[in-house]
């Protein structure tokens, strides 16, 4: 019976390990940037969010601390969902700053200090 047991506390124990490995690669690569080509949306930097996206009202907060609110612009999956698809966003929050010719870096998730640092300020 305690061989049993060994064996679930072996499975139980990798599964833990593998779903923390998990979600440190996943914290990770929100916070690398991607190179991305947006042409069409100007200079700047502009957050996609959902109105049903929990991590999106830290997100806007944190920018618009950082930014000031009229230092990026917004743009909502329910009111203009062509831009999501027009540029590939499949996740939300996203921040993008481009330049003059629509090149720049996105950025998922919350934007921590270091981000934020990145994406540069007023």
């Amino acid at each position: 019976m305690s061989e049993i047991w060994l064996r679930l506390a072996g499975v139980v124990g990798a599964a833990a390990v593998g779903l923390a490995w998990a979600w440190v690669a996943r914290r990770r690569a929100a916070t690398r940037p991607r190179k991305v080509r947006m042409p069409g949306l100007g200079p700047g930097v502009f957050l996609f969010t959902s109105e049903t996206c929990e991590s999106c009202t830290p997100a806007r907060e944190a920018v618009a601390r950082h930014l000031g609110s009229d230092g990026f612009r917004e743009i909502v999956w329910e009111q203009e969902p062509a831009m999501f698809d027009r540029y590939a966003v499949a996740r939300v929050p996203t921040v993008v700053r481009l330049d003059a010719e629509g090149n720049g870096v996105a950025f998922e998730g919350v934007p921590d200090r270091t981000t934020l640092d990145r994406i540069g300020g007023p």
